[in-house]
């Protein structure tokens, strides 16, 4: 990997929305459950630039109702100017839209897909009128280790670190002083000249003014598991106890678990991300329990 790197922050003269006259591009990696759909989350309440935010899919994205100006099947304008649309057809399709816009935004901030490699996605950011600003990968401290060693996914899981301008550390919080020294430590030996942040230090629109100068090595195609995906819509009458079992219960390959699914007792947003299964009562709209296997 190469090593030319530098990292720059300056609120006040946004580097990263003027630097250029084409749109820059964030795109925001990491493994399932990372974090990234958090910050997205933040991102939008806090942010008062122009963005456009391309997730996989708006159920995640816990919007304010307040926020929203209007909506049609793929797109959601929000009253502070951003807009955020799914990837309805193919990344470079919703690239091209974006393009066609009478106003441009000020920033285009991708969240790849858990299992995906930002090598790869960066691919559609050199579309004409967008630029690659800069590569964010989160990385779970809870659950990095497992993941690391899976070898199903552990080459995924490590290109995302290594495809990385900046890395983000998450959850924190869930581990101990020694779990903590031994991920730095591993992020530190693999990617030595690249800095490793608390996800919780700087704000989302401090992030976006982060501004990275580096020389990106080409990356092989990665050749990793295949990874399929299936909608599960529980029985209403099943109970909030039935589903947690059922979920913690699904298959050693079952990489993940989210969606929103409606129970008698209330709508609950359900997730798994290694071993730990969470359900967060919502008033979101149901969108089924996406599970996510690797074969």
């Amino acid at each position: 990997m190469g090593n030319n790197y530098r990292w720059s922050y300056s609120p006040k003269s946004h580097p990263l929305m003027r630097s250029s006259t084409t749109v820059p591009v964030v795109l925001i990696g990491g493994y399932l459950g990372a974090g990234k759909t958090t910050f997205i989350n933040r991102l939008l309440s806090e942010t008062t630039e122009r963005l456009v935010i391309i997730v996989n899919d708006f159920g995640s994205v816990n919007i304010d109702a307040t926020l929203i100006a209007s909506q049609n099947d793929d797109t959601i304008e929000l009253t502070n100017g951003c807009a955020c649309c799914t990837i309805g057809g193919s990344l470079a399709d919703a690239m091209l839209d974006i393009s066609d816009r009478g106003v441009q935004p000020d920033a285009v901030v991708i969240e790849c897909s858990g299992v995906a490699d930002p090598s790869a996605v960066s691919a559609n950011t050199y579309i004409g009128g967008f630029h690659l600003a800069s590569i964010i990968t989160f990385v779970d401290a809870e659950n990095w280790k497992s993941t690391a060693e899976d070898p199903l996914v552990k080459d995924i899981f490590w290109r995302q670190i290594d495809s990385a301008d900046l890395l983000l550390l998450s959850k924190l919080d869930l581990v101990n002083s020694v779990e903590k020294d031994l991920l730095r430590t591993a992020l530190q030996n693999r990617r030595p000249a690249v800095p490793l942040l608390d996800s919780h230090v700087l704000s989302p629109t401090q992030l976006l003014d982060l501004s990275p100068t580096m020389r990106r090595d080409e990356q092989p195609a990665l050749e990793g598991p295949h990874f399929t995906s299936e909608v599960f819509s529980p029985p209403p009458s099943m109970s909030r106890e039935d589903l947690a079992a059922y979920v913690t219960n699904l298959p050693g390959n079952v990489v993940r678990a989210k969606g929103i699914v409606s129970l008698d007792a209330g709508t609950v947003l359900v997730q798994r991300v290694g071993n730990r299964v969470v359900l967060t009562d919502t008033s979101l709209a149901p969108t089924g329990l996406v599970v996510i296997t690797a074969d």
